[in-house]
C-alpha cells in the first residue's frame, strides 16, 4: 500500500512538475512574442531585432535569412556570427516562400529549439513583408518628390527662361532688321537689353549648377581664413547699375572667417539680389556685419514684404516662392536663398530669416572666426638662463 501511494505520488508531482515547466516554457515564448510583435510595430527595421531575439533564445552563434533561387543566394538580414552562405549553418524554411530560409550557426539546435524557430517563423516573414513595404513606400515617396520638385522646375524655368530669351531674340532682331535705320541710342539700349538678360540667363544658370551639385552631394569646399570686405567687393561686382543701392556698414576690426570664398560670394550674391528684389523702388538694402558669441554674423537688411514666420522654412527650399507668386522686379526661379542656405550649411554655418523692425526681412549668414594667425615678426622669447651647478 505504501509503495502504491508512493508511486502514485511520485506519478502527481511528475505530472505536476512536466505542466509546471511546460507553464513556465509557454510563459516564456508568450513574453517573446510580445516583445516580437512590439518590435514590428515600434522598429523601422525589426528583422535584425527580432533575429536577435531569437538568436540569443537558441544560444547560436548567428542566425540569417536567405532568399534561395537565382544565381546566387540573397542575404536578406544577419545577427551575429551569420553565415555568408545557406550551406554553411542549419537551414529552416520559414513563411509560405519554400525559397526564404533562417540560417542558424555556431550551435545545435535541439527539438525545442527548433520548434521555437518553426513557431516565430511568422513574425520573421511579418517583419521582411513589413520592410519591404517600408523600402517601396520611401522609393514612392522618393519618386513623389522628384515629380513635384520636376514639375516645379519645368512651370519656374519655363517662364524664367523665355521671359529673358524673349527679351534678347527681340533686341537683337531689332538690331538685324534692315526696314529700320536706328541711332546709337537706340541701338545702345538694344544691346543694354541684351546684356542684361543674358546676365539674368547666366544667375538662373548658375544657381541651376548649384542646386543641382548640392543635391548631388557633389559641392567641392575649399575653406580658409578670408577678408569679408573682398567677398563683399565682388559680390556686390555682379549687381546691375539698376538694381537699387546696397548700403555697407562694416566696422574697421573685423576678424577673418572660415568660408570658402567662391561659395560665399554666391550665398551673399544671392541674398542681396533677393534683398534687392523685394525692396522699395526707393529703399535701400543696409548690408552690415558684427560679432555675436563668438560667431560672425553677416546681415543683409531689407524693407520689403518680408516672410511670414510660418513660410520660412518653404523659401529654403528649391523652386519655391512666396505665396508661389512672380516676385517683383524679376526674380527667379526660387532658388536664390535655397542655394544660399545650402552653401552656408555647407561651409559649417547658417542661414537664419529674421524680421525686420518697421518691416522686411533680415538674412543672417552665420560664419565660424577663423583663429587668429601667429605673429611670425615678434621676436621668440628669450631661453630661461638656467643656473649653474657647482660641485662641492
Amino acid at each position: 500500500m505504501f509503495v502504491a501511494v508512493a508511486a502514485t505520488v511520485s506519478g502527481y508531482v511528475t505530472l505536476a512538475t512536466s505542466r509546471a515547466n511546460e507553464a513556465r516554457r509557454a510563459r516564456r515564448e508568450a513574453v517573446a512574442l510580445a516583445r516580437a510583435t512590439a518590435t514590428i510595430v515600434g522598429e523601422p527595421d525589426p528583422v535584425p531585432a527580432i533575429l536577435e531575439q531569437l538568436r540569443a533564445e537558441v544560444g547560436a552563434a548567428g542566425i540569417a535569412v536567405f532568399r534561395l533561387g537565382g544565381e546566387r543566394p540573397e542575404r536578406l538580414a544577419a545577427v551575429g556570427e551569420a553565415a555568408g552562405d545557406p550551406e554553411e549553418g542549419r537551414r529552416i524554411p520559414i513563411g509560405s516562400d519554400p525559397e526564404v530560409v533562417l540560417v542558424v550557426t555556431g550551435a545545435p539546435l535541439s527539438d525545442d529549439d527548433e520548434l521555437r524557430l518553426h513557431r516565430r517563423a511568422d513574425q520573421v516573414t511579418l517583419a521582411l513583408v513589413g520592410r519591404e513595404r517600408q523600402l517601396e513606400g520611401a522609393r514612392l515617396a522618393a519618386l513623389e518628390q522628384i515629380d513635384v520638385l520636376r514639375t516645379a522646375l519645368l512651370h519656374a524655368v519655363s517662364h524664367d527662361l523665355r521671359t529673358p530669351l524673349t527679351s534678347i531674340k527681340a533686341a537683337v532682331t531689332s538690331l538685324l532688321s534692315t526696314d529700320v535705320r536706328w541711332n546709337e541710342e537706340q541701338s545702345a539700349e538694344f544691346l543694354s537689353t541684351v546684356d542684361e538678360q543674358a546676365d539674368r540667363l547666366t544667375r538662373l544658370v548658375e544657381n541651376l549648377l548649384d542646386m543641382s551639385r548640392l543635391e548631388a552631394g557633389v559641392l567641392t569646399l575649399r575653406v580658409e581664413p578670408i577678408a569679408i570686405d573682398d567677398v563683399i567687393a565682388t559680390a556686390l561686382g555682379t549687381m546691375q547699375p539698376t538694381d537699387a543701392p546696397v548700403d555697407v556698414v562694416l566696422p574697421d576690426d573685423l576678424p577673418m572667417v572660415l568660408a570658402d570664398p567662391a561659395l560665399l560670394e554666391r550665398a551673399l550674391a544671392n541674398v542681396v539680389s533677393n534683398a534687392v528684389r523685394y525692396s522699395p523702388s526707393a529703399g535701400s538694402v543696409r548690408l552690415s556685419a558684427e560679432v555675436v558669441d563668438d560667431e560672425f554674423v553677416l546681415q543683409v537688411i531689407d524693407h520689403g514684404p518680408g516672410i511670414p514666420s510660418t513660410e520660412r522654412d518653404l523659401v529654403l527650399r528649391p523652386f519655391q516662392r512666396l505665396g508661389d507668386h512672380s516676385a517683383p522686379n524679376g526674380a527667379g526661379v526660387g532658388l536664390g536663398l535655397a542655394v544660399a542656405h545650402g552653401f552656408a550649411t555647407a561651409m559649417g554655418g547658417r542661414l537664419v530669416l529674421l524680421d525686420t523692425p518697421g518691416g522686411g526681412l533680415t538674412v543672417q549668414l552665420v560664419l565660424a572666426i577663423a583663429p587668429p594667425e601667429p605673429d611670425l615678426t615678434a621676436p621668440e622669447a628669450a631661453p630661461a638662463l638656467q643656473p649653474e651647478r657647482t660641485t662641492a
